[in-house]
């Protein structure tokens, strides 16, 4: 029976860490092992799972907390996780957020039975004006990858099993002061490396209200992650992607970070500390002419506009 390890960062979650936890407590399978990381909390995060802990004495056994004594940021704490975790197999789980009790049964026989490495499960949206369900994406390998370069799709590392040895043998970490984008920065290159399949169950509940959160807040710091996300990600596929099947879709990732930064109002003034992380070399004439038209023309939504229309349209035609 693989052995699963659940990876929590804990911070300024009060409001939710007891609805996590339980939803953790409360799984159906049993060989599991839950690792907290305190990344520094100001709130009683700490105490409320204690709390629960205390009424799950079963399952308190198999909980390790690991405390930071500094703030670290999301990416460092996913990271030390990832360290201490012992299963053959590992899922991330936000702690705003919570599982279906039978989450981890379902990934877990899903694994067995296919022999893949990751298995992606489908998510409940809420606290959304338009709730719903989310499907994990039925299409190739290939397709998948691109989408998720090109920032499409469902590239949440959460809501997935992984097989804990893809990230160790192919030295695939979370980075630290990576905290927004963080999840760019390793599900491309873990989908690169391993044999993906899916679930249509629910497994999670992403919880989108919390204004507070990275996902929600962006700023110039949250662009610059960004940044550095991608140049993480593109220093992968350039080593491993010897045949550069995705070239094209790194370029237009890359261009995409001028997209988002006009979107979430970057100032101009703030595009040359963008510039020199990206530090961008355009390869083809469309790459060149993108690339100078974001840059005359920044920060036009028509341009963000054109922009992402070409990306549809390599979309449609190039990733079959």
């Amino acid at each position: 029976m693989l052995k699963v390890s659940i990876l929590v960062p804990v911070y300024g979650v009060g409001p939710y860490i007891e609805q996590c936890t339980e939803s953790l407590f409360l799984q159906t399978y049993p060989t599991v092992e839950f690792i907290f990381v305190n990344d520094c909390t100001q709130d009683d995060s700490i105490e409320k799972l204690k709390a629960c802990m205390a009424r799950f004495p079963q399952q308190a056994a198999k909980v390790k907390i690991i405390h930071h004594h500094k703030n670290h940021g999301l990416g460092a704490s996913r990271q030390t996780a990832l360290e201490a975790a012992t299963g053959d197999a590992v899922t991330i789980v936000d702690s705003d957020d919570f599982l279906e009790p039978n989450a981890i049964a379902l990934l877990v026989e899903k694994m067995v039975t296919s022999g893949a490495d990751i298995v992606e499960g489908a998510y409940y949206r809420m606290g959304c004006k338009h709730e719903k369900i989310v499907l994990p994406a039925h299409t190739s390998k290939k397709r998948r990858i691109k989408t998720l370069l090109w920032h499409k799709g469902n590239g949440f590392i959460w809501g997935k099993l992984y097989r804990r040895d893809l990230f160790t043998q192919h030295d695939i970490n979370f980075t630290e002061g990576v905290d927004y984008g963080e999840d760019y920065s390793v599900l491309p290159r873990l989908l690169l490396v391993g044999r993906r399949t899916w679930i249509d169950d629910v497994v999670y509940t992403y919880r989108t209200n919390r204004l507070d959160s990275y996902s929600t807040t962006q700023s110039l710091k949250s662009m610059i992650s960004l940044a550095k996300a991608i140049k993480i990600v593109e220093a992968f596929f350039l080593r491993k992607d010897s045949q550069g099947i995705y070239r094209q879709a790194l370029h237009l990732g890359t261009l995409s970070m001028y997209a988002h930064s006009i979107k979430f109002h970057i100032d101009r003034e703030d595009l040359s500390q963008i510039d020199q992380i990206i530090n961008y070399q355009p390869n083809g004439m469309l790459s060149s002419f993108l690339y100078w038209l974001f840059h005359v023309t920044y920060p036009s939504k028509v341009t963000r506009r054109f922009f992402c229309a070409v990306r549809r349209y390599y979309l449609y035609v190039h990733c079959w």
